[in-house]
Parts: structure tokens; C-alpha cells; sequence
């Protein structure tokens, strides 16, 4: 069982990087999952302003709605 949680956490943070080093800070979610992602698997969360919630992979940060995930970036200070 933690094999298959670290792992999917792991594909999660390689689909996030990638998208980094793309230079794209924003995805379509749908076509994350087609990929792999899978929104369940996080090592984070918060609250943060205007109502949205920062959920973590790691030291990578993100927003989500129900069609998009948004605001990638890499915390530095992590």
C-alpha cells in the first residue's frame, strides 16, 4: 500500500515538474489524468486567499478548480 501511495505521489511530481520545465504554470485536469495525475494523492494543503485552496506535491504548489489545475510553481524554500 505505501508503495503504491509514493509511487502515484512520485508520477504526480513528474507530471508537475514537466510541466515547469515547460514553462506552463496551468493545465487542463482532464488532460492531466489522461497522463497519470491523480488529484487524490497530495503531501499538502491549504487555504489561502480569495478562497482557493494550495494543495502541495512535494515542493511544488498548485491550485485547482474542477477543470483546471493553476498556479504551479516550485517552493524554493521548501
Amino acid at each position: 500500500m505505501q508503495n503504491r501511495v509514493f509511487n502515484q505521489i512520485t508520477s504526480n511530481y513528474k507530471l508537475l515538474l514537466g510541466l515547469l520545465k515547460k514553462g506552463r504554470c496551468s493545465s487542463d485536469l482532464y488532460a492531466l489524468v489522461d497522463q497519470g495525475f491523480n488529484p487524490a494523492y497530495i503531501t499538502g494543503h491549504r487555504r489561502i486567499r480569495y478562497g482557493h485552496d494550495e494543495y502541495r506535491c512535494f515542493d511544488i504548489c498548485y491550485c485547482q478548480t474542477p477543470q483546471k489545475v493553476f498556479n504551479i510553481y516550485k517552493d524554493e524554500e521548501s
